[in-house]
């Protein structure tokens, strides 16, 4: 009941493109999302047309759907020569005279992007206390925004955090001795 046909993967993929903006290659990738999106339909009961009624009806069913076919790829630090490129630009900013910067994160996912973004702005704020800087973190999937507004995470991904960091970064203690935050002078 559950199995999409070739032609309605067909219309799910131009339906993802419309919703994300995003051309979708790579047949692994497509896989996962009509994978997700069969699942979704079993756990509604719905053949895929009432599926698509549903997800144009329903804002919590269209949220659920929007979260199966974004693609998560987040973590601390991703790329780290970015950040060791963008601390260098942003020194030279500030040698520079200029003091105020505006960050915008436009595929924040559930945050650490943004948050890394954070950290090495205020690691210099320490070297270059007239540092102003705002982070605009936003996602087309607002279940992960939710959680990057949460800003609390699994202790296991601080191992992604180089040390130098540290201070600002906040580890739960008792209950929570499982998980870290970001200190709130960085949150978004």
């Amino acid at each position: 009941m559950n199995k999409l046909t070739n032609y309605q993967q067909t219309i799910l993929y131009q339906l993802i493109e419309k919703v994300t903006g995003g051309h979708q290659q790579g047949f692994s990738q497509k896989k996962i999302f009509v994978s997700n999106v069969e699942n979704l339909m079993r756990e509604a009961g719905k053949t895929f047309e009432e599926y698509l009624d549903l997800i144009g009806k329903d804002p919590g069913e269209f949220s659920k759907f929007l979260a199966s076919v974004t693609i998560h790829t987040t973590s601390w630090f991703r790329e780290i020569e970015h950040f060791s490129i963008l601390e260098e630009k942003v020194r030279e900013r500030l040698q520079a005279g200029q003091s105020s910067f505006k960050i915008w994160s436009a595929a924040a996912s559930s945050g650490q992007e943004a948050y890394s973004i954070g950290l090495v702005f205020q690691s210099l704020k320490s070297e270059f206390p007239q540092l102003e800087y705002k982070i605009w973190g936003t996602d087309i999937d607002g279940l992960s925004i939710e959680k990057a507004k949460g800003g609390v995470y699994p202790i296991g991904e601080l191992k992604q955090i180089p040390k130098k960091y540290a201070y600002w970064v906040l580890q739960g203690e008792n209950k929570a001795q499982n998980f870290f935050t970001i200190d709130p002078e960085i949150r978004l």
